[in-house]
């Protein structure tokens, strides 16, 4: 149905939709920076992931880049935390670990496990199924929280 012509048509613009998320992603990070004088990890890594796959989807014009990001980074984040929990690293808890002052090590523990558990089924289902079925504007458009306009 997708490959339809009428619903071919949007992805024309997929590299305009790209460069904005870009763009978007770039002046966050220079406002966090601005207004905190910091820029977190989780900034800079969605900042790199973002940046880097976008430039690879304009770079070689194709939108698989852009659309494998969030299951990369569902799987790089699972890993990470995984690592972590295995490894009896407080990952979690140095990235956190402002946000939940009175968690002992048994709860970072248990919320580690869980993220990372979380993150993993993230990667394995949804990731896969938003980039097979939708088109660059629809992924960008469901990661808004809004069904595209081409896709009613």
């Amino acid at each position: 149905l997708l490959d339809h012509p009428q619903y071919t048509r949007p992805t024309e613009f997929s590299g305009l939709v790209v460069i904005v998320v870009v763009v978007t992603i770039v002046v966050a990070i220079l406002a966090s920076l601005v207004l905190t004088r910091r820029v977190t990890v989780l900034q800079s890594f969605s900042g790199i992931m973002v940046i880097v796959m976008g430039g690879l989807t304009l770079w070689f014009h194709d939108e698989r880049f852009i659309k494998l990001k969030p299951t990369i980074y569902y799987v790089l984040i699972a890993l990470i935390l995984g690592y972590g929990y295995l490894a009896k690293r407080p990952v979690l808890k140095s990235v956190l670990g402002g946000a939940y002052p009175g968690l002992d090590q048994p709860g970072w523990d248990k919320l580690t496990r869980n993220w990372a558990l979380f993150f993993a089924a993230m990667a394995g289902t949804l990731s896969n199924v938003q980039a097979g079925r939708l088109r660059a504007l629809g992924v960008t458009s469901a990661k808004l929280g809004r069904s595209p306009s081409w896709a009613k």
